[in-house]
């Protein structure tokens, strides 16, 4: 399909800065920009227990370098928060490479670079910094359309894919996509596993789950997934990126990882070997901080109790801005869960622009403007959707 709005003319950190120095010249500005989960009084949001695993850390270790997929500790930190009580499970069923990535990101670009997919397919409405990952690994952007009807249309990806004749690498950001907060339900995932199998028989298909946003969903989310991806056929491959910005609130550590599944051995170690490759080149060691940080913070009795605290803080939020927006007659894509909702409209980057005499920034995506509820506290959701609509009925 089609995409006339491109994300490659969004530059969300220059966006971003432009609405931090309005607002410093100007606390009534609201800057609905920001990625990052702020409290009530504008302040980043800190949890105790990764202070407390800070706290912990060795700082003679942290000034050293350490191994570029992160080291076994970390590695099986990650399984361990990933999985929970599935662990077990994965480990037995699953030969599982895995390395430390820089965020979020760099989990995505090590899967697009290492994949031999020619084209990566990504929903219509999504993060614009996807383009710019495949963009540098010079490989092609193919486009489904995401919601149908509030729902995950599944119809357009399995066009998409039928209509491909390259290998391919299909892009889900779930739990909590970035930017509409959508939430594939189980019966999706359902469908999706037997459409991709039946895909998978005539050219080669693999799934990567952006999983960004996890511990933002309402589920613990694999264990609620992991009864699916063990359908999946064994010549999919399968990859998770993982990021620890938002699951613990530290975005300047870039602690992520890349997480490849497969039943082959010989496949995994192939992927270790070259993604350590990969990472040598580009970063030669990780951030050790992340690193450390991860190995101590799953031992803190209250991570969980916290992390249920921000989704609590996000999802009232999201409520009210709901609410008013259901009493105001606006109109947006499904929302369940996460940092962001979207707002319809044909006209993005004129909304985005006329917001701002209102002294309100938001980001411009596919037909719809992206508020991150992450970054708004519950006065300023009151007067962000009074502007939206003062500016839509102009």
């Amino acid at each position: 399909m089609k995409l006339e709005f491109s994300n490659l003319d969004v530059d969300i950190l220059q966006i971003s800065k432009e609405a931090k120095k309005a607002k410093s010249n100007d606390p009534k500005v609201i800057n609905a920009t920001l990625g990052v989960l702020l409290d009530e009084n504008g302040q980043l949001l800190e949890f105790e227990a990764v202070k407390e695993a800070l706290d912990d850390i060795d700082m003679v270790v942290a000034k050293n370098y350490l191994p570029q997929d992160g080291g076994t500790l970390y590695k099986n930190s990650l399984y361990q928060y990933l999985f929970r009580s599935k662990v077990d499970e994965v480990l037995d069923r699953y030969h599982l490479g895995s390395t430390w990535t820089s965020g979020g990101s760099g989990a995505l670009y090590m899967a697009f670079k290492y994949d031999k997919a020619k084209t990566i397919l990504l929903p219509n409405i999504r993060w614009n910094e996807y383009d710019q990952i495949v963009e540098v690994v010079h490989k092609q952007i193919g486009t489904y359309n995401l919601l149908k009807n509030g729902a995950f249309d599944l119809e357009s990806l399995k066009t998409e894919i039928i209509n491909n004749n390259e290998s391919i690498l299909v892009v889900i950001n779930d739990p909590c996509q970035n930017p509409t907060g959508y939430e594939m339900s189980l019966a999706e995932h359902e469908a999706l596993a037997k459409m991709i199998n039946e895909q998978a028989n005539t050219k080669k298909i693999s799934l990567l789950f952006d999983v960004a946003y996890l511990n933002y969903s309402s589920e613990p989310y694999f264990e609620f997934l992991l009864p699916i991806l063990e359908t999946y056929n064994s010549n999919v491959d399968i990859y998770i990126a993982f990021s620890g910005s938002k699951s613990f609130g530290v975005y300047g550590f870039r602690m992520g990882a890349l997480l490849y599944l497969n039943e082959n051995e010989e496949k995994v170690t192939l992927f270790e070997q070259k993604v350590k490759m990969f990472a040598g080149a580009i970063y030669g060691a990780p951030n050790s901080m992340s690193v450390q940080l991860l190995n101590e913070v799953i031992h803190k009795a209250s991570l969980e109790d916290e992390q249920e605290q921000a989704r609590n803080l996000i999802n009232n939020r999201a409520n009210k801005f709901i609410g008013l927006c259901f009493e105001k007659k606006l109109n947006f894509y499904t929302y369940i869960n996460g940092f962001f909702v979207t707002v319809k409209t044909k006209e993005p980057l004129k909304l985005t622009e006329a917001l701002k005499q209102y002294k309100v920034y938001v980001v411009p995506t596919f037909e719809g403007i992206r508020i991150a509820l992450s970054s708004i506290n519950l006065f300023e959701v009151e007067r962000l959707v009074n502007s939206l609509k003062k500016v839509i009925d102009e």
